[in-house]
């Protein structure tokens, strides 16, 4: 269990190239482009990592950067957390099981003139957050308040969020569950015995046998493979 938990709102791909020599009247060739995890959470908890502490870094990511990003994490041997980009991935594949479709033939151009009352007002503070700056931590919350709010069609709500999406540039609408599992680099199983471990935890969940849930989740800890309640 990490001891210490940070949380970075705003993580980042860190690239860095270099040269031999600088030269002003000479083409200069950069060396391959090497990349780091970045933001401030992320770096606090891979310092607390480097001196021989546990951290667990908590982020909101997806799409290939957040993979590559996840990646370099594991590379490194710091635990991260996707809690929150797997709920939102798993709550708007509700709202597409439950959709007609209509949500995926309005243009950009009419979403406003198309969007439900209720949605207006989200999505004015999405494009205040977005034009201040591009405030990710103001526009992320206002995802989980468009997939929150009632007596919304389901439809409309896909509407809005697919624009979202393609702002922010996560690829929500498309990411399944199953799309965000890392296998880190400590994991002493392969993902099929990982797949079938945690099915079998599953079971014993649906049948209320806590004790044999938890004595399986322990066994996946221990080698190297951190279990959610609620992952798919």
């Amino acid at each position: 269990m990490a001891s210490i938990v940070t949380l970075t709102l705003s993580p980042a791909l860190d690239c860095a190239t270099g040269i031999a020599h600088l030269c002003p009247d000479a083409k200069l060739r950069c060396s391959p482009p090497s990349y780091a995890p970045g933001g401030g959470g992320i770096n606090v908890a891979r310092a607390i990592h480097k001196l021989g502490g546990h951290a667990l870094a908590l982020c909101p990511i997806g799409g290939p950067s957040g993979q590559h990003l996840l990646e370099l994490l594991s590379a490194e041997g710091v635990a991260a957390a996707l809690t929150r980009l797997k709920r939102l991935v798993k709550s708007i594949g509700d709202l597409k099981s439950r959709a007609l479709g209509q949500w995926e033939m309005v243009p950009s151009h009419l979403l406003t003139q198309q969007l439900h009352p209720k949605l207006q007002p989200l999505l004015s503070q999405f494009d205040a957050a977005i034009s201040e700056g591009l405030l990710t931590p103001k526009a992320l919350p206002l995802l989980d308040e468009v997939i929150g709010i009632k007596k919304v069609p389901a439809d409309d709500k896909l509407m809005l969020i697919s624009k979202m999406d393609e702002i922010l540039g996560l690829n929500l609408i498309r990411l399944s569950r199953e799309a965000l599992r890392i296998t880190p680099k400590n994991a002493l199983i392969d993902i099929r015995l990982i797949e079938e471990t945690i099915d079998e935890r599953e079971a014993a969940r649906t049948e209320r046998n806590f004790a044999a849930s938890d004595a399986i989740r322990d066994a996946l800890i221990a080698q190297g493979v951190d279990v959610m309640d609620g992952d798919p």
